[in-house]
């Protein structure tokens, strides 16, 4: 009898054990490609958490993550607006992160993404607005007119202040309609194409 308890135990703590070693962090993949913003509604705002966009009448809440403008065509925007769903733009909002200097392939985790000046300074935009010059995420190409997003550059973010929450690196891809890989001045532009991987874990 004492055998068959010992075994018992020894099969539990076992299981016990296993189990414990194979709880991992939930990873997602998400791609968005070529999501129009017109210049009619100015802004389209998506929300991560929920991998949707949500409607203009919620830009006042919580529900969103980033928010995308229209862009003109031709060179006409000399500023790119994106931002996140900080006190900076919302009362409500929590969003904060930062970029890093290397390609999204290889951020592993958000160690040296995360900036809580953000909330503050205004000065510190995740992604500098200005597209000519030296900017820091999107950039325009004086030969082709076109502006492309800078390959050695991933946004780091995280989504609240609660106690566990969700981590998300990002990159911006194309901003032309059909995401083609080498655009020009005659292709349609304010077509977003991004993707971004999630966690609650902090590694990615």
């Amino acid at each position: 009898m004492k055998f068959l308890l010992l075994l018992l135990t020894s099969f539990l703590s076992f299981l016990f054990v296993s189990c414990s070693d194979t709880v991992t962090s939930e990873i997602i993949e998400k791609t968005v490609v070529s999501e129009k913003v017109s210049e009619e509604e100015e802004y389209r705002y998506y929300s991560f958490e929920t991998d949707q966009f949500i409607p203009a009448s919620d830009a006042s809440t919580k529900k969103w993550d980033i928010r995308l403008p229209a862009i003109k065509q031709l060179g006409k925007s000399r500023t790119i607006d994106i931002v996140f769903n900080s006190l900076y733009v919302n009362p409500v909002g929590e969003v904060t992160g930062g970029m890093r200097d290397i390609p999204y392939s290889f951020v592993t985790n958000m160690e040296g993404g995360f900036n809580p000046d953000y909330l503050t300074d205004t000065l510190k935009r995740i992604i500098n607005p200005q597209v000519l010059g030296n900017p820091q995420n999107l950039y325009f190409q004086y030969a082709n007119t076109v502006v492309t997003p800078n390959p050695n550059k991933t946004v780091v973010l995280r989504l609240s202040n609660g106690e566990s929450p969700t981590w998300v690196k990002l990159q911006i891809i194309s901003l032309y309609k059909g995401n083609p890989i080498v655009p020009t001045a005659l292709d349609s532009l304010s077509f977003y194409s991004f993707r971004y991987t999630k966690t609650k874990g902090g590694s990615f």
